[in-house]
């Protein structure tokens, strides 16, 4: 194994670890963190936000604005209806009128958001579309890191 590489893999998992980012849901007296990998969308109606994840859903009066707020999530987040808000790394793919997400989850799109949830999800793509880019980029580059050992 090739020790230059120990120090970059410990970097990149700190930095992981670190840069986890997650909801503070209060429920009463209690607080719960949902990690943001496991939130899929968030739905609003009367007084009451839904948090839609993947292993099940939790209910809470606090507004969507204030728990993506509290995690620092509202870059993570498309506000495509007036009760939804969609984790951005759950959409699996775009119609007309809805998001579906991952688990197939219909969302829908208001005609009013539909034009910045369209340009949002577009930006989306493209920067997966660098990320795979720049890892098949260093994937090369890693297999020949070694060879002159």
């Amino acid at each position: 194994m090739c020790s230059s590489r120990l120090p970059v893999a410990l970097r990149k998992a700190l930095t992981a670890l670190a840069s986890d980012k997650a909801l503070t849901v209060r429920r009463g007296a209690s607080v719960q963190r949902i990690v943001l990998d496991r939130v899929l969308c968030l739905e609003r109606f009367l007084h009451r936000t839904v948090v839609h994840m993947t292993d099940g859903d939790l209910e809470t009066t606090q507004d969507p604005r204030e728990l993506l707020e509290s995690g620092q999530a509202e870059d993570h987040f498309i506000h495509c209806h007036k009760s939804f808000w969609v984790n951005e790394q759950m959409i699996a793919s775009m119609e007309r009128d809805n998001f579906r997400l991952n688990g197939g989850m219909l969302i829908p799109i208001s005609r009013s958001r539909r034009d910045a949830a369209r340009a949002a999800f577009f930006r989306l793509l493209a920067g997966r579309a660098a990320q795979i880019d720049a890892q098949a980029d260093g994937s090369f580059a890693a297999e020949g890191a070694c060879d002159d050992l």
